[in-house]
Formats: structure tokens, sequence, C-alpha cells
């Protein structure tokens, strides 16, 4: 035989719920940053933005997805592979980096194809992402871009 709970009862679990979610709130917050200029340096590998199908075939599957180098001096190598085992190399001189805000916005010029990276970066803990999209352009404007993802 079952009881069914009380009003009562429910009350005294969202209570409880409430303060150990106020209780949690600053310590997770104060973990928790948004990387500027200089916690953006590294070398950052995209990781599968699909789900877990995508994630556990990454494991598995080669050629790379991009790998991000950021130097110090803000130097940045954008290095694209493709299935077909081509890879598309894109570079930007620290001229070329800028920052609004929290937002890095690195310019690649590669002619005929011109390509913007707008990105931020995010650290919590021991886990560090950079979250970003990448615009290509010709000469008629923008023509494609993607949301790319990148774990250091």
């Amino acid at each position: 035989m079952s009881v069914a709970p009380t009003d009562k009862d429910r009350g005294k679990r969202r209570l409880r719920l409430l303060v150990l979610l106020l209780l949690m709130t600053p310590v997770a917050s104060g973990e928790s940053r948004t990387l500027g200029r200089d916690g953006v340096a590294g070398t950052w590998h995209a990781i599968p933005s699909g789900g877990l199908r995508d994630r556990i075939g990454r494991v598995f599957c080669e050629p790379r997805l991009a790998t991000l180098q950021i130097d110090k001096d803000l130097s940045v190598r954008f290095e694209r592979f493709f299935k077909d085992g081509r890879t598309q190399v894109l570079t930007a001189a620290p001229s070329a980096v800028q920052f609004q805000g929290d937002l890095m916005i690195v310019t690649f010029e590669r002619p005929p194809v011109r390509a913007r990276l707008v990105a931020t970066g995010w650290q919590s803990g021991g886990t560090r992402l950079l979250l970003g999209q990448l615009h290509l352009y010709d000469d008629d404007g923008l023509f494609n871009g993607y949301a790319i993802t990148f774990r250091p």
C-alpha cells in the first residue's frame, strides 16, 4: 500500500530544492568566467555539434574537423580538414584580430575567399570552450557560414 504525498510533503520538498539551488548558484557562478583576450591563446580543436552518435563517430574518424591556433601575440592559424583529405589553412596577423567586449573577431584574407570568425570563450572549472560562427565571403558577399565549437 502506497501513501500519496500530501501538500505539506510537496511543499517541504520544494523548499529543500529551492534552498539547495540557492546554495549552489554562487558556487557554480563563481567558478565560471568568460575568456577574454588573455584566455583564448592556445590550440583549440573543433568538436562536433551533433548528438551522441556524431561524438562517438568523431573518436574513430579522421581527418579532424578543424584546428585553431591562437598565439599570445594574437596571430591566428585556422585549419579546416575535409573528408576527401583536403586541408584549408587560413592565417591572420594580430592586426586582423579585434575584440568587442567578450567577442573575438578574426578576419582571414585568402583571395578570392574571405572568412570571418566571431567567437567568445567560456571556462567553468576545468572545462574551456570557444563558441563561434565562421562566416565565408566572396566578391558577392556572404555565401556560407556555420557554427563551430572548440575545446583545447
